[in-house]
């Protein structure tokens, strides 16, 4: 027979189980308290973006402009994308991008954006409402085991605003992160809802160079509108004949590579432009083609096949004194820098070889704090010439100097230079005078003065037609070289050299039109996935990792010691007196 257990023992047994079940229920409760706990911090978190983006240009996280942009969006727009299933690399993760993508601009607009995903299955023919969105299908490359073919899918994403809207009808990507950027055509599509008319980039013709040349303007208009849609357009622009007014249309003036004597009426139409609030971009090489010379040299020698030489004569544009008005003054010289010389092909007897050609030199001291110069990498300048500023600029407080792109403190100046560009000739130049670090471009804002306030007026031109309204504040960007954006084989100027130049060129467009928003966005990149990381930052992260996240479970875990050590102290008091615990 089993003994018979007393009633103060069944109670101690009661309790001990009654206890024991509170343990198990605490332990329990504490290990959910912590998992919403961590729960809780990542939903807050990925409401207020609380993320630690560590690639070099912020990758991850919506830009600033595009945050903007949709942020103070004047009318909603909705955004509808028609993807189709089960596309091959590199579009097998294309929802996913889109989607976490559209998330942030949604998140940044307060509402102001919504967007819609729908997967649309294969099927012959068009979808219709894809159709209605003006979303077409795209051919694609698709590999199996057995076979290659080209499959017809939906990558488009369509943005509507009240009745206007913005198609990109085929989401083109490489799966190479540093040139899908996504973001850039997203904002660059908002940007253009409701665009009613072009900002002009006005290019001046007239006085030799690129703009003069048959089609220049027509081989421009398919890298603006690749880069801007409908934001900015290029003109050229003449002022021989009519009006002396930049029109109306126009937000900047481009002299490129001037060859010969600029008029006295395009002076005085680009300096009344500048009072008016204008923005002018002159980028000048020292010496320009000699053509006479090359019609000499194809009329009396035999070339036998053979391409025309480099032949070079000073540059004739007598803007020095129209620009020095403005404290700029464009040398007369080119530059060389052995410290920074690129490495080029030449041929020799022996066939071609790599040679270091200090004219033809990288320009690693930029001013990244101008908004258009902060994702250029280092540019590559083909024997470029030196700019000096005068001390009247340097004191004027109504003008903002940014000295934007400087030379190593290796280069040197030639105040002589050989009347062929060639490898042959340019080598010969090897250090010249005025050693030390010499500015190449230089970018002002502000209110400037006019050149006829010591000049006079040109022929035919009246005191009335000078612009005597309130002075509104300009901009004015000058580089000492017209050609860095071009290619020029007689000095191994290549493609790839040239396209770094090019980068410059429209950037620097961009801000001329005061217009900085898709330059921030375009110079996204991924040289490196993590990116240098100052130490400020580095300690931050640091704390957190050793000591916040440490510190939150240790509290937690007070918190849970603290309630049962109460519940056994109230468990204690309820106990009869005299047993056992």
């Amino acid at each position: 027979m089993s003994e018979k257990k007393t009633p103060e023992e069944t109670r101690g047994e009661a309790v001990g189980a009654t206890r024991k079940l509170i343990q198990g229920s605490l332990a329990t409760t504490g290990v959910l308290i912590a998992l919403g706990i961590a729960i809780a911090a990542n939903l807050v978190a990925s409401q207020l973006f609380w993320r630690v983006d560590m690639t070099q240009d912020k990758i991850y996280t919506l830009s600033d402009p595009s945050k903007d942009l949709v942020a103070t969006l004047e009318e909603p727009v909705a955004v509808k994308v028609f993807l189709s299933p089960d596309m091959p690399p590199p579009f097998h993760t294309l929802q996913q991008r889109v989607s976490d993508l559209l998330t942030e601009y949604e998140a940044a607009s307060g509402g102001n954006l919504t967007f819609e995903v729908q997967i649309v299955e294969d099927e012959d023919g068009e979808n219709a409402a894809a159709k209605e969105y003006g979303c077409d299908k795209v051919a694609i490359g698709q590999e199996t085991r057995n076979e290659v073919n080209i499959r017809a899918v939906y990558k488009c994403v369509a943005f509507v605003q009240g009745a206007n809207q913005q198609v990109l009808r085929d989401l083109n990507l490489t799966g190479n992160a540093q040139f899908d950027n996504l973001e850039y055509h997203f904002t660059k599509a908002l940007l253009n809802l409701g665009v009613e008319r072009s900002r002009k980039i006005a290019f001046l013709t007239g006085f030799g160079g690129p703009a003069d040349m048959p089609g220049f303007i027509d081989t421009l208009e398919g890298p603006f509108r690749t880069l801007y849609g409908d934001l900015i357009e290029p003109v050229g622009v003449s002022f021989e004949e009519g009006s002396l007014e930049v029109p109306a249309d126009v937000s900047t003036v481009i002299l490129l590579d001037l060859a010969s004597p600029v008029s006295p009426r395009a002076k005085f139409a680009i300096d009344q432009f500048l009072q008016r609030g204008g923005s002018v971009g002159w980028y000048q090489s020292a010496t320009a083609t000699d053509h006479s010379m090359l019609d000499a040299i194809a009329n009396n020698e035999q070339l036998g096949g053979r391409p025309l030489p480099d032949m070079r004569r000073p540059s004739e544009h007598e803007l020095d004194e129209f620009f020095a008005a403005y404290g700029v003054s464009l040398q007369k010289d080119i530059l060389v820098d052995p410290s920074n010389s690129m490495t080029i092909q030449v041929m020799t007897p022996q066939g071609p070889t790599q040679v270091s050609f200090p004219p033809v030199f990288q320009v690693n001291d930029i001013d990244r704090s101008l908004p258009f110069l902060t994702g250029i990498p280092p540019v590559v300048f083909p024997a470029p010439s030196s700019i000096v500023l005068s001390e009247a600029l340097e004191k004027n407080e109504a003008i903002k100097v940014t000295e934007a792109l400087r030379t190593s403190p290796e280069a040197s100046r030639h105040y002589q230079f050989p009347n062929q560009r060639s490898f042959e000739t340019y080598d010969k130049l090897k250090e010249g005078k005025d050693k030390g670090a010499h500015l190449v471009g230089v970018a002002l804002e502000g209110v400037f003065p006019s050149y006829y306030a010591n000049a006079p007026l040109p022929q035919g031109v009246t005191e009335s037609q000078l612009y005597h309204g309130e002075k509104k504040p300009g901009r004015l960007f000058v580089v000492g070289s017209g050609d860095f954006y071009d290619l020029v084989p007689s000095i191994g100027f290549d493609d790839r050299l040239a396209g770094i130049g090019q980068q410059l060129l429209f950037s620097s467009f961009e801000w001329l039109a005061q217009d900085n928003a898709l330059s921030k966005v375009r110079d996204k990149r991924l040289p490196r996935y993590i990116g240098e990381i100052d130490r400020e930052t580095q300690k931050s992260i640091q704390f957190i990792n050793i000591l916040f996240v440490p510190a939150c479970f240790a509290l937690i875990g007070s918190v849970m010691m603290f309630r049962r050590r109460k519940r056994r102290e109230r468990l204690a008091a309820r106990r009869p007196k005299g047993s056992s615990s």
